[in-house]
């Protein structure tokens, strides 16, 4: 529902939605997917931020396993996992 600051060398692997504005701080950061975010992007002179996106990720979110299109309550976050 709000931002998202993305700092300290981190890397995500998926699709990023953001209703709020993303910005990326200190540390080389990397987005391996694709990222949507609905209230703008920036990155902090610190930091950078790379985007590799991969058309097949945005062609298959639809289709993503526990996705409804069709509902209209507020997503949430239903599994947390860090290596």
């Amino acid at each position: 529902y709000g931002n998202l600051r993305v700092a300290g060398g981190t890397t995500i692997n998926c699709v990023v939605y953001v209703l709020g504005e993303t910005s990326f701080g200190s540390g080389n950061n990397t987005i391996n997917g694709s990222l949507i975010s609905a209230g703008g992007a920036s990155v902090d002179v610190t930091g950078s931020a790379t985007i590799n996106y991969d058309p097949a990720v945005g062609v298959e979110w639809e289709s993503l396993t526990g996705l409804n299109t069709s509902t209209t309550s507020q997503p949430e976050i239903i599994l947390w996992e860090e290596e």
